[in-house]
């Protein structure tokens, strides 16, 4: 597979079917139906599992979500789609954390571009907002529920503790360390040897030893065992599942890369860049680098030009010298490109990758000239963070006195910080305008006591 192949001409939805939904039909064409391009095309991001520094948790979390609301991700019980297929804008949309009602406390996020998945203090897992290809759970009928503007429980009693989901499959761990998927399987994402949908949980293998999950838009999926082995599966058309080699070809059977790891997150579009820390300290990248987001300190364009063209490196290769970080982070944005954030050992974020529209949090943007950063480069001052997430082109992150801050891409009030941004109606919001984006941190609101955080493809949730 030729390894620069040039999208400066490609469309950024690339090509895809209509969508149907239960009857309504989501036909997606052009960039300025760009609300409908959120769920079916946008995929989230990065993979989301956040960045995270140790640290006690509140006993009773509350569950706070904000942002884009088209396809009924927020789980109040609205949808901003219309049955013609026209989203509502503002209306459907929070730009400041909302508390989701009712007692309940919850112990995992996870956002994905069109919908959420949470689970409850007690272990019980709940889905909302659109996939296609089922949310978990299947009606009286033993038809796929794929619309639910409301949280739905999930089949598997009590006993999950862990979720990561995509645009359109998760994976969940089970308290037992069973490791289970559900959803799209075109790549064999699932890891269940075949390329077959599951439209409810189903185990993957008999191993009970999973500790950690990452789900990708692009269909590469990553799990690390308690031992700090890594294994991949599925999609490997940019060389994500790290064995040195490119190919178009499903993989649904999860193989190991060689090496022991703390943690992996992988972000991106229609290819997937890999972030992941060694048990010594250690970064490693591997993946599509078409603007800089391995940071290996180059990319195949420079800061001025914002297209994506391919820059793979199918094997993991150390990023600088560094020995200390803790966990990275791999976001994604509209253009197929990608960006990456990373913390180490004294609380200090490092960020590197695209940054069109400031999402790299350096007071910059690409109408400063700053479109991209091919190394680390540290956020402000050093120390002080304790978490992040990358959603789509804007990050969501937790300081170690327990604030929220917001930066990067703001079209539909992602960054919560009371914007409800200009909508979503051409790609200018991505590329020039300025009402759409922040580059540099700023405080949410006045709570403090935040916990954990999770950014989709245009909205984000966290727990205080």
């Amino acid at each position: 597979m030729p390894s620069n192949i040039d999208h400066r001409r490609r469309s950024p939805l690339g090509d895809r079917p209509a969508l149907e939904v239960h009857g309504m039909r989501v036909t997606i064409i052009r960039w300025r139906r760009a609300a409908l391009v959120l769920a079916a095309l946008l995929g989230p991001v990065a993979a989301l599992a956040p960045a995270t520094v140790a640290s006690a948790g509140p006993s009773n979390p509350r569950l706070y979500i904000w942002g884009n609301n088209t396809f009924g991700q927020l789980g109040n019980g609205r949808m901003g789609l219309t049955p013609e297929s026209e989203p509502t804008r503002h209306d459907a949309e929070l730009s400041t954390p909302t508390r989701v009602p009712g007692s309940q406390a919850w112990s995992d996020i996870s956002s994905g571009t069109a919908h959420s998945i949470a689970i409850r203090k007690g272990g019980t897992m709940w889905a909302w907002g659109v996939n296609p290809y089922g949310l978990g759970a299947v009606d009286a009928s033993g038809n796929p529920v794929t619309v639910a503007p409301n949280p739905v429980k999930l089949p598997g009693g009590r006993g999950w503790v862990d979720v990561e989901t995509s645009d359109s499959y998760s994976l969940a761990i089970q308290s037992d360390g069973s490791l289970w998927a559900w959803g799209n399987n075109n790549s064999g994402q699932l890891g269940m040897g075949d390329t077959e949908p599951r439209f409810t949980p189903t185990p993957v293998g008999p191993d009970r030893d999973w500790v950690s999950i990452v789900a990708t838009p692009s269909g590469t999926s990553f799990a690390l065992k308690a031992d700090g082995s890594l294994w991949a599966w599925g999609n490997n058309s940019s060389g994500a599942l790290g064995t040195g080699t490119i190919d178009l070809d499903p993989h649904p059977t999860p193989s190991r890369i060689p090496g022991t790891w703390r943690s992996v997150s992988a972000g991106g579009r229609l290819t997937t860049h890999v972030l992941a820390v060694a048990d010594d300290g250690r970064l490693y990248a591997w993946g599509q680098n078409c603007r800089g987001q391995l940071g290996l300190g180059a990319a195949p364009v420079d800061g001025t030009q914002w297209q994506c063209i391919n820059d793979f490196h199918p094997q993991p290769t150390q990023v600088g010298t560094k020995t200390d970080w803790v966990r990275a982070v791999a976001g994604s944005t509209p253009i197929d490109g990608g960006f990456s954030m990373a913390i180490d050992s004294a609380g200090s974020l490092f960020a590197w990758g695209d940054n069109i529209a400031g999402g790299l949090g350096l007071g910059t943007s690409s109408t400063t000239g700053d479109a991209l950063r091919a190394s680390p480069t540290l956020v402000g001052e050093p120390g002080g963070w304790s978490k992040v997430a990358l959603g789509y082109g804007f990050a969501i992150a937790i300081r170690s006195d327990g604030t929220l801050w917001s930066w990067g891409w703001n079209p539909t009030g992602q960054l919560g910080n009371g914007n409800p941004g200009p909508g979503l109606t051409s790609i200018d919001t991505w590329l020039t305008d300025e009402s759409a984006r922040q580059p540099t941190p700023a405080r949410v609101g006045t709570l403090t006591g935040w916990f954990d955080v999770s950014a989709g493809g245009l909205h984000a949730m966290a727990t205080r």
